[in-house]
């Protein structure tokens, strides 16, 4: 397959084939691993869903590459690049991945009876499986390495809930209350979407829905909202001539200042997607493009990622289909990135069909996940 290139962003031809990998699991089953991150050396890990045989069903999984984009065949308990989930486990798909300082990591994943923590080595073999449920969860679970330990958010109907464990998944006592901390209480509706650290690592942020309003709290180390932060340590989130709407991600910058990827939704036929940067003390930051919120083309708007200082977001629409498309640290749009000054880049239904993620490697290649019919695509660009 023969990919169109840009001037400012190239495929990278040592990858897949022309910087285009379909990922094919043993057996060559249907496999849904759109998220893509990296690990602490840049190899590139991706996580979701797949099937070893046929007709089992979907199975919650990880999966490691080479720099080619082979499976890393040290990793996984079958040495064939996959992790292998133990049976008990009723999650059909990972939701989440905490990587830890040590190679080691925890993956977690949606299951209205469970809520489990699966450990595995840094070679990707199971350690341990258990399942922390303390009473029915109402949403996706969402985990986030924090050094030698993580946490795990969640909710369950009345109240949104965080649990701090060790390294070996036990409780840390240290957090909250036995390790454990509400927020939001008194809200039947909310939706963990994002964890992210803080620069300092003196706070974390979470990012999601309630009601039918967007939220970005921030939390200390001990499990107490930040009172130095927006109204309580709260963000709320409503778009103007909005009913709906969520915070998808956010990332914090060197400066301390938070980015967010905000959805938004009047009517079925009436979505938009946001950027917006807040203050260290959780305002809108009027040096942002005026203070105002950057409206991104399209109506989905999947992940959002840093580039050194440029900022990065992967979304899509009916019209404008897949694209990605990079902004300068002020807001404005980069015309250096993509074609024709566009700040754009377009990936048709040949090369990916619903992009899903996006992640840069430490050398600056960009990497995009997502869908082409029942197979995951990886799509790598140069810097």
């Amino acid at each position: 397959m023969t990919l169109s290139t840009t001037k400012a962003a190239d495929f990278d031809p040592s990858f897949g084939e022309n910087g285009r990998l379909e990922v094919r699991p043993p057996g060559n089953f249907t496999n849904i691993l759109s998220n893509v991150t990296t690990d602490a050396l840049g190899r590139l890990v991706i996580f979701g869903s797949y099937r070893r045989q046929t007709p089992a069903t979907q199975r919650p999984g990880v999966a490691r590459f080479t720099d080619i984009g082979a499976f890393d065949t040290g990793f996984g308990d079958m040495q064939d690049g996959l992790t292998s989930p133990p049976k008990e486990v009723l999650a059909s798909s990972v939701s989440s991945i905490a990587m830890l300082e040590d190679g080691k990591f925890f993956i977690t994943g949606a299951s209205s009876t469970q809520l489990p923590l699966i450990q595995y080595d840094a070679d990707g073999k199971l350690v341990s499986s258990q399942d922390i449920a303390q009473e029915s969860q109402s949403v996706t679970p969402r985990l986030l390495a924090l050094e030698d330990k993580f946490l795990v958010a969640t909710a369950n109907g009345s109240a949104g809930v965080i649990y701090r464990r060790q390294a070996d998944g036990t409780p840390d006592m240290d957090f909250g209350s036995d390790g454990k901390t509400t927020f939001l209480s008194g809200n039947s509706y909310i939706s963990t979407l994002h964890m992210a650290r803080s620069k300092g690592n003196s706070y974390f942020y979470l990012a999601g829905e309630v009601g039918n309003d967007g939220f970005i709290l921030r939390m200390t180390n001990s499990g107490e909202l930040d009172q130095g932060f927006a109204d309580n340590g709260v963000y709320l989130i409503k778009m103007v001539d909005s009913r709906l709407s969520a915070c998808r991600k956010v990332i914090e910058l060197s400066d301390g200042k938070l980015l967010a990827l905000i959805a938004s939704s009047g009517s079925v036929d009436n979505s938009a997607i946001y950027l917006t940067r807040l203050t260290t003390t959780g305002r809108i930051d009027a040096t942002f493009d005026r203070g105002e919120p950057v409206l991104i083309p399209g109506e989905v708007g999947e992940d959002l990622a840093l580039q050194d200082d440029k900022i990065l977001i992967l979304h899509r629409g009916l019209m404008t289909g897949n694209q990605l498309t990079r902004y300068l640290p002020n807001g404005a749009l980069d015309q250096e990135f993509g074609s024709d000054g566009s700040g754009s880049i377009n990936f048709n239904n040949a090369q990916i069909s619903f992009a899903k993620s996006v992640t840069v490697q430490n050398d600056g290649k960009i990497v995009v996940a997502g869908l082409s019919g029942s197979l995951t695509v990886l799509l790598r660009l140069l810097p």
